[in-house]
């Protein structure tokens, strides 16, 4: 027979909260139902964590012991709990949660165009007033570790967001910093992979969200396994959505989120940013440039250049070294097929680097930038800017022979055995440092 959705399944050890067959989300170690407080007469989150599910027996023992960080959270921008206990069998954590009926900012994100700026900063100071909370409990300070769109709530009848979902909320105690890889990946700081972080992991998530918000896109779209998201975030390459965004004070507020964890700011001087006080066109939309458009931008952008030199790698990819009419020169180094973006793309750009720093006065340092483009829906490209010095050294250099800058390049393939990385690409993600580090040590002899 069919379970219907109001059909009573379980109530809590002292009968107060009932449970209803119906299930309103679910994450990777959380299920929540919808349920009833019997003695306030109100409708109730059912919270679930699967402690069997968590990936580290000491998760599962700090969660089962740490059930106070639920009760004693009171905040207007967070949700509201209400109580909390252990499954009889201690495989299950349960904890009653307020029920937000506008559901998750990511549902929200769904029915609406792209919200005005002055929303967006609306949401972005509620969720910093939240986490500027949690971050200054004494003696204590929480972080949250899942910080994401599907995890704020928004109330649409006035428009009131708050935080849930604690289920990998942790206590900082005497220790700075703590050590566990817990959350989702595309909004995991890299400092969550050294297994050594506080507070400011809250923050990069922030970012991510407020990324997510703004182009209604899941940061790393163009990754299609965590493994990937990890080798990009570990690198600091910031998401492929980015280059969307127009507004830039919107990129330089999201930027300063993905710093690296000494430079990130705290939720107190977010609040302060110039970026969320009242501006004139807050009334405007988000306004982000479509992948179609973008695409065209790079196209118009390298027919300002000229090809002076080309070196194939194999049958798909190749370098191209491109001169404009004026000082600027840019590097590609281009991988028509996306399989191999892997790490020897970032090798190859190391090594490339390495050769253009050898032509010159040892003094100048060559400075670069990334800028990962999809075109056609396949194409890769890195940027090098090479400094003015550089720039001029080069150049001269080019004009005087272009066969030994040829001479130069040419052993890049010798310096880095694609097929290996190609096998680390494959590696689990637990696995990947260890084996990076042998692949180094081998080239290094």
């Amino acid at each position: 027979m069919k379970s219907e959705p109001d059909q009573i399944m379980e109530k809590s050890p002292k009968g107060r909260f009932i449970r209803f067959n119906e299930q309103i989300g679910k994450g990777t170690y959380k299920t929540v139902y919808r349920g009833y407080d019997e003695e306030s007469g109100c409708e109730i989150a059912w919270n679930v964590i699967h402690l069997d599910q968590l990936p580290q027996q000491e998760e599962r023992k700090r969660i089962s012991e740490e059930l106070s960080i639920l009760n004693n959270i009171k905040h207007p921008n967070i949700i509201s709990f209400i109580n909390a206990w252990v499954s009889k069998n201690k495989s299950e954590v349960i904890f009653i949660t307020e029920i937000v009926h506008g559901g998750s900012l990511k549902k929200h994100l769904r029915k609406i165009q792209r919200p005005r700026l002055k929303i967006l900063k609306h949401w972005c100071r509620e969720i910093l007033k939240g986490l500027e909370y949690l971050h200054s409990i004494v003696p204590y300070p929480v972080i949250h570790r899942d910080i994401k769109c599907d995890n704020i709530f928004i109330n649409t009848h006035n428009n009131q967001v708050r935080i849930g979902d604690f289920g990998l909320a942790i206590k900082l105690k005497q220790q700075d910093f703590t050590q566990s890889v817990l959350g989702t990946p595309e909004f995991m700081a890299p400092e969550i992979y050294e297994e050594k972080y506080g507070p400011a992991v809250d923050i990069y998530a922030f970012g991510m969200t407020c990324l997510e918000i703004a182009t209604q896109k899941r940061p790393y779209e163009e990754c299609t396994a965590p493994n990937q998201i990890y080798q990009k975030v570990m690198k600091r390459i910031k998401p492929k959505t980015l280059d969307l965004i127009q507004n830039q004070d919107l990129r330089d507020f999201i930027l300063k989120c993905l710093e690296d964890q000494e430079k990130r700011p705290t939720a107190t001087e977010l609040l302060n940013d110039k970026f969320l006080q009242e501006q004139e066109d807050d009334h405007q939309h988000v306004v982000i440039l479509e992948e179609e458009q973008l695409e065209q931008n790079f196209y118009n952008d390298t027919q300002k250049y000229k090809p002076i030199f080309r070196e194939q790698l194999d049958f798909n990819n190749s370098i191209l070294i491109q001169l404009n009419d004026g000082d600027e020169m840019h590097i590609k180094i281009i991988f028509i097929d996306q399989s191999s973006y892997t790490e020897e793309f970032q090798e190859l750009t190391k090594v490339l680097v390495q050769r253009f720093k050898d032509l010159q006065d040892p003094a100048q340092f060559i400075t670069f930038q990334e800028q990962i483009i999809k075109f056609g829906g396949v194409e890769k490209v890195l940027w090098v800017k090479p400094s003015e010095e550089s720039k001029r050294i080069m150049k001269t250099q080019f004009q005087q022979s272009l066969e030994s800058f040829q001479q130069t390049i040419s052993p890049l393939l010798q310096d880095v055995d694609i097929n290996e990385w190609e096998l680390i690409e494959q590696q689990l993600l637990v696995q990947f440092q260890h084996q990076r580090k042998q692949l180094k040590s081998k080239q290094s002899i």
